[in-house]
């Protein structure tokens, strides 16, 4: 169930406008799902029959508004108790300095739990921006997730999509990827890895900075650089001091040549 879990990123981004209109929407495709099933039923049953079949129309009428009533009661009533743990974890975040183990909060039933309940975090001000006490809140709920069911990669991949999203930080959202690579995670969690990692990148292209690991890898690759082209200058000083000479031995030409080639190779792997 976890392998198909939709990760934070791409349910902050997906369409959603609040309880109401989500009941409102299952209630609407609930009544289309009616529809569809007399449509099937005077398509093949009714065939032969006109009078039936104008039955079967009327009770269009007389059925779409109660299932979509229907419909709209089961979502708000399923939601409601998917959603009972929630004053008992928020009692918990509002005294969260008292709380010594975090498994011990709540006994999730799986990872999908987690991921539903942690969805309380999709609340927006006017300017659009998320609310920072329900991301709080909500990367929490994630948190004792997280103690529950340790390195489990589509919690990291939430994680990190809430330190994309929330937090704007980079560098703990790949501190997180990377943490889910190492639990073997299953290739639709490799796709959402993979997207989060072009995510992170983009945010660093818009922050214009350089972040920590950043920073490191371009000091590693500079260094590297800068001992290739030392290897380089090495060589070609030591085939014009060989020149130098009045005597110049084939050997010591050969030698020059071949540390000349390996600079060259050693230059052309460092610089791809």
């Amino acid at each position: 169930m976890d392998g198909i879990t939709i990760p934070h990123l791409f349910a902050l981004q997906a369409a959603y406008y609040g309880d109401a209109a989500l009941h409102a929407w299952v209630g609407l495709l609930s009544g289309i799902t009616c529809t569809t099933y007399i449509l099937v039923f005077s398509v093949f049953y009714t065939a032969h029959h006109p009078d039936a079949k104008i039955a079967v129309t009327r009770s269009v009428l007389y059925f779409i508004f109660p299932v979509i009533a229907a419909g709209a009661g089961v979502s708000a009533f399923r939601m409601w108790w998917m959603r009972r743990p929630l004053p008992h974890l928020r009692e918990a975040y509002d005294d969260s300095a008292a709380v010594k183990d975090l498994r011990a909060v709540y006994r999730f039933k799986d990872v999908a739990q987690v991921e539903m309940l942690s969805r309380v975090m999709r609340k927006w001000d006017e300017d659009g921006v998320p609310d920072q006490d329900a991301v709080a809140f909500g990367e929490f709920i994630v948190k004792c997730g997280m103690a529950r069911f340790p390195n489990n990669a589509t919690l990291l991949i939430n994680t990190a999509n809430i330190h994309i999203v929330a937090r704007h930080d980079g560098q703990a959202a790949r501190t997180q990827l990377q943490l889910a690579v190492k639990t073997s995670p299953s290739l639709i969690q490799r796709y959402f890895i993979f997207a989060t990692q072009d995510v992170t990148k983009k945010l660093k292209d818009e922050s214009g900075g350089m972040d920590l690991m950043g920073y490191i890898e371009f000091q590693r690759n500079y260094r590297a650089c800068v001992r290739a082209h030392k290897m380089a200058l090495s060589a070609q000083r030591a085939l014009w001091m060989a020149l130098l000479h009045d005597t110049i031995h084939f050997k010591n030409l050969q030698r020059s040549f071949a540390a000349m080639n390996m600079a060259e190779t050693r230059a052309t792997q460092v610089y791809r």
